[in-house]
């Protein structure tokens, strides 16, 4: 199931297949009649079964010729039948709709429209041996800080904007930098890509694609990269009324925009680690990917609190399952509700983040994953940063210090490795 879902490094598949082709042909389950798997399920079966014959199931109801799952507080979920359970995570976290994003926003995601018993685990489990997510992603142990960000309070008050790239030219586009730039409340994010870096394509690029449709905002944070610290740049802002706000030097923390950036190439590596020169093609499903995630800070996604709605999808589309999710909420109380579970966020991620993690041991026979060092060659269309992050799975054959290691490949035992404990982490191998 690890590369079920479009894997656009793959050679065979053609860039210009349009996405729904993919999806009947990687995930043919996905356009099944649902309410037919719901009935040939052996769990739910009998459950259908009872409520045609009128007989009462608790928690149960068949509607708009599907079974749902109805819970005390009124909502309702559909219950999911044993073999499309896999069908549904592959959409949610390996797709292009998924991104390979984390276990919580993974979890949310599914949790909006569907249900089965041990969901969280099973998703728990199927992204912790994912061997892409475990590729791309860094590994968090040890990690040191402190919180040292500001919970802002309302939409528009305050827009990070960074820049990521110098990227490999993206074909005939020419794009070679993305302009990311988020909401700090909503955590609603824009991805634009540039052919140029300078203040006058960063400009007409804030100007087209956010300000024109968006409105301003209060104010504008930026690092002190030489275009955001122009005169143009800064009279930009200046005969818009929006007071622009300086990071420290060299202490990006603080930037939400960075942190989505480490997003994106998480996203980019993962469909484009092979073939860079097309990380373009998918931009905006990236950017669809991240507004429509529940954001754990918030509890909302940026979508619903930055539009107001929530975004369809094909799969929702195909199964005439969003007519059946109208949240009455008012953006007001959303907005207020957000508010606090921000501020309950700040103050529980930063008790969480108070010193460091303890030291490291592997033992004989752990298989664990490499890091790599990929150099960039600008004529080889590679960028170390969107490469992949860690190797094939090696094997621990002797400890030869408390701190290293000599490894063997698993899939090519001829291949012997030493290395240091923080240049490896633990593979979660699939248990199928």
């Amino acid at each position: 199931m690890s590369r079920c879902f479009p894997d656009p490094q793959t050679e065979h598949q053609t860039q210009t297949e349009p996405v729904l082709t993919t999806l009947i042909s990687e995930l043919p389950d996905l356009f099944t009649d649902f309410f037919q798997s719901q009935c040939d399920d052996e769990e739910l079966g009998p459950i259908i079964q009872k409520l045609k014959q009128n007989a009462p199931v608790p928690g149960f109801v068949i509607r708009k010729n599907k079974l749902w799952r109805r819970y005390d507080n009124g909502q309702e979920r559909l219950p999911v039948p044993r073999k499309l359970r896999s069908v549904i995570f592959a959409f949610y976290h390996e797709s292009l709709y998924g991104c390979h994003l984390g276990i919580d926003k993974t979890v949310s995601k599914i949790k909006s429209y569907f249900h089965w018993p041990g969901l969280n685990s099973y998703v728990k489990t199927k992204i912790e041996q994912c061997l892409t997510c475990q590729r791309i992603k860094t590994d968090q142990s040890g990690k040191k800080g402190v919180l040292s960000s500001t919970v802002y309070s309302y939409p528009g008050q305050r827009l990070f904007v960074d820049i990521a790239g110098e990227l490999p030219s993206s074909g005939i586009e020419g794009y070679k930098y993305i302009l990311i730039a988020v909401d700090a409340f909503t955590r609603f994010t824009f991805f634009v890509p540039l052919r140029r870096l300078s203040s006058e394509t960063v400009m007409k690029a804030l100007e087209r694609h956010i300000f024109q449709h968006f409105g301003h905002w209060d104010t504008v944070c930026t690092d002190n990269a030489s275009i955001f610290i122009s005169q143009k740049f800064k009279t930009f802002l200046f005969n818009k009324g929006i007071q622009r706000v300086p990071l420290i030097r060299f202490y990006p923390n603080p930037n939400i925009a960075e942190r989505q950036i480490k997003t994106l190439k998480t996203a980019i590596s993962a469909y484009y680690a092979e073939h860079q020169s097309e990380w373009a093609k998918s931009l905006h499903f990236f950017q669809l990917c991240i507004n429509s995630a529940i954001h754990s800070s918030t509890g909302f996604s940026p979508n619903r609190l930055f539009l107001g709605r929530e975004v369809k999808t094909p799969l929702l589309l195909r199964w005439d399952i969003c007519s059946d999710h109208q949240d009455a909420t008012s953006q007001t109380d959303m907005w207020k509700q957000a508010l606090e579970n921000l501020k309950a966020a700040h103050t529980r991620i930063k008790r969480q983040y108070d010193g460091a993690h303890t030291k490291v041991e592997y033992n004989i026979d752990d298989v664990v994953l490499l890091k790599t060092y990929i150099l960039s060659d600008k004529a080889k269309q590679i960028n170390k940063k969107l490469a992949y992050k860690y190797s094939d799975p090696y094997k621990i054959i002797r400890k030869k210090s408390p701190v290293t290691y000599s490894l063997q490949k698993l899939d090519d035992p001829g291949v012997i490795r030493e290395a240091h404990v923080s240049q490896m982490k633990i593979y979660r191998i699939p248990r199928h």
